[in-house]
């Protein structure tokens, strides 16, 4: 506030004594009040603003709701894999076979429930 008034000064502004004693304040916003009447015949007010709905407070999901469960799936498709594998090397029955147990590995982990 001082620089403010010593820049006034030095440009030649005059500075009021009521600047000087009061510091600037922020503007308060205005607080609102609902409009309220009374209904005819009963002594509570019936309020014109609608009520704010309460929001129903969820319940977080604890650790051992979110980690996954132990499964053999992973186990089974590491299996297929190498059998895929060793049917490359050897015979295309064998790879054909190794590429039915992937499927049926990944389908099976996929719609395993928790």
């Amino acid at each position: 506030m001082l620089k403010d008034q010593d820049i006034r000064e030095q440009k030649g502004d005059k500075v009021s004594e009521e600047q000087q004693e009061q510091p600037e304040q922020p503007e308060k916003a205005e607080q609102v009040e609902p409009q309220v009447e009374k209904l005819e015949g009963s002594e509570q007010p019936a309020a014109r603003t609608p009520a704010k709905k309460k929001r129903a407070k969820k319940k977080l999901p604890s650790e051992e709701e979110l980690a996954p469960r132990p499964s053999y799936w992973p186990l089974a498709l590491a299996c297929s894999i190498a059998v895929t594998l060793a049917g490359l090397m050897t015979h295309p029955i064998i790879l054909g076979l190794g590429v039915a147990l992937i499927i049926a590995s990944i389908i099976g982990w996929g719609v395993e429930r928790r």
